[in-house]
């Protein structure tokens, strides 16, 4: 791998088994910062139930997003 980003990318479609969305996880992980994806990776990961991981996570990074938009502290950083 090629960087740190290169190499989180690579985590999430394995954890998330999909590994065909390589490319969209590699632009969240060099547009976002780490500590932030690897808090939602987490979050994604501790839930027993969940059916589909990839969607769960990019429902809590566009969550994450609106909040720093609206001005608010996102919940995770708390």
């Amino acid at each position: 791998m090629h960087s740190p980003a290169h190499l989180l990318a690579d985590e999430l479609c394995k954890k998330f088994g999909e590994p065909r969305r390589y490319g969209f996880y590699l632009k969240i992980c060099t547009t976002h910062d780490q500590s932030v994806v690897r808090t939602l990776m987490g979050r994604v990961l501790e839930q027993s139930n969940v059916r589909s991981p990839g969607k769960l996570f990019s429902f809590l990074l566009k969550k994450h997003n609106d909040e720093l938009k609206a001005g608010a502290a996102p919940a995770q950083a708390v």
